[in-house]
C-alpha cells in the first residue's frame, strides 16, 4: 500500500511515556509545538538539509 515492501512502519526509537506532572506535560507540549519547525533538519526527513546524517531531536 505504501509502495515500500519490507520497510519499517514505525519511526526508530519510538516509545510510549507516562506524563507524571504538570512540568513534564509542559516540556512535552513545548516539544510537540516546536517539532514541525525542526523537520527540515531531522535526519529522518528525506528532503531535509541533514541528508540523513544530522542530529536527532529529543524532549526527554
Amino acid at each position: 500500500m505504501r509502495g515500500t515492501p519490507g520497510a519499517a512502519v514505525w519511526q526508530r526509537n519510538y516509545y510510549e511515556h507516562i506524563i507524571r506532572d504538570e512540568a513534564e506535560w509542559g516540556r512535552i507540549r513545548d516539544y510537540i509545538e516546536a517539532n514541525p519547525v525542526r523537520w527540515a533538519e531531522d535526519r529522518e526527513n528525506p528532503n531535509g538539509v541533514a541528508g540523513g546524517c544530522g542530529r536527532r531531536n529529543s524532549w526527554h
